[in-house]
């Protein structure tokens, strides 16, 4: 016999002490901020009540190799 799982719902795995960066940051900066929190991502606010995106240490590496 086999047991469905019962379904996560999103706050069971969130992070809930999220860290945002403002969106005029040097992508340096940001980089610093990831490795002094020691995440792979930051969200990236337009505003409070919109997000603009969020950046992932691949995107910071991919752009500073661009440049």
């Amino acid at each position: 016999m086999s047991r469905t799982a019962a379904p996560l719902v999103v706050n069971e795995v969130m992070t809930s002490d999220v860290v945002t960066i403002d969106p005029s940051e040097t992508v340096e900066n940001a980089a610093r901020v990831m490795t002094r929190f020691g995440i792979s991502s930051l969200i990236v606010p337009v505003s409070y009540t919109h997000l603009r995106a969020h950046e992932t240490s691949l995107h910071l590496v991919c752009r500073l190799l661009l440049e």
